[in-house]
């Protein structure tokens, strides 16, 4: 009950009010909050928080029942399997008894198993590598977010000899399973924490002291918002230089968001990045193009060598991001 005129917390005090004991009300609470560390540290959740932690159960409740509807349609298969050997032995067992030579019956069945194999044999491989690859393997489940071919989607239903996806737009796909065991599937589901990379190209002007400030504002900002952001856990690397002039610098932020969550990561690393792009204006970090290239030699020069330029020609910025 959180209208819109009540604090948008609720705590421990106004969750125990929901149960009958304190031990309920404790239990409830680790078995709902207990995939955020930061509600369980603080003991209250924001409205935010307990729609994701909700989200989380009822995605793991939905992998659960499509990890049994799985094993009952590897039970069914296994009991039609048997069924089948044991009518065949029984049909042995009823010509035995009523004198039939079990030569002849068993060269007749063997010459249509034959038969039949080569007319199936493609089929029957379609199957059996289908079926190894869906039930042995596990690539995915239901509803688990996957990426085929550079494209997301959506697993709709597995079969025997195909897989049924959905798009973002709704569009149902339909997949061979023998041709999904021969592809790269990226599968969210199993993956961690999502990191945002953000990669800019500076200048090899650009001093230590400056980097430094530009990596102290974003830990800054994973203090201020630990909700999303794994606090103090940013990385940068240099990447070397890329042309003559210019640094490519790489910086890493780690997440409390699991990769399943894309809405709720994208709508973090929009509010991060664009707190990136305001701190590289504030310290004037940017890309220039000096008259004077940068000469690489072999052997040891003096830490902290800059180029050296009279003119700048140019003074523009470049940044560019991705996410993983």
């Amino acid at each position: 009950d959180m209208r819109e005129d009540d604090k948008q917390v609720i705590d421990f005090s106004q969750w125990r009010t929901f149960f009958e004991d304190v031990k309920a009300a404790k239990g409830a609470f680790v078995s709902v909050f207990s995939s955020n560390p930061v509600v369980m540290m603080n003991r209250s959740a924001t409205r935010e928080q307990f729609v994701n932690c909700w989200s989380k159960i009822v995605k793991q409740r939905t992998g659960l029942v499509n990890r049994l509807l799985a094993a009952r349609n590897v039970f069914n298969l296994v009991q039609n399997i048997a069924k089948s050997v044991f009518w065949i032995l029984m049909t042995f067992v009823i010509a035995t008894n009523f004198g039939f030579d079990i030569a002849q019956v068993v060269t007749a069945a063997s010459a249509f198993v034959i038969s039949f194999a080569f007319a199936t044999s493609k089929s029957l491989s379609r199957i059996v590598e289908s079926v190894m690859f869906v039930f042995a393997s596990h690539p995915y489940q239901v509803n688990d977010i996957v990426k085929i071919g550079g494209r997301w989607w959506i697993i709709e239903s597995i079969g025997i000899l195909e897989t049924k996806v959905r798009d973002p737009s709704n569009l149902v796909t339909r997949f061979s399973n023998q041709l999904l065991a021969d592809m790269e599937i990226s599968n969210v589901v199993y993956s961690r924490q999502a990191i945002s990379i953000m990669i800019i190209t500076i200048s090899v002007d650009t001093t230590v002291d400056k980097i430094e400030q530009l990596r102290s504002a974003l830990l800054r900002y994973t203090l201020m918002n630990s909700n999303n952001w794994k606090s103090g856990r940013v990385t940068m690397f240099q990447n070397g230089i890329t042309e003559s002039n210019n640094i490519e610098l790489e910086i890493r932020v780690e997440s409390h968001i699991e990769w399943m969550e894309r809405a709720a990561f994208r709508a973090a690393d929009f509010a991060l990045k664009t707190y990136f792009r305001e701190q590289l204006a504030l310290l004037g970090m940017q890309w220039q193009n000096p008259i004077q290239r940068v000469q690489l030699i072999n052997g040891s020069i003096p830490a902290g060598t800059m180029a050296q330029a009279s003119d700048i020609s140019t003074s523009t910025t470049f940044t560019k991001s991705k996410e993983i």
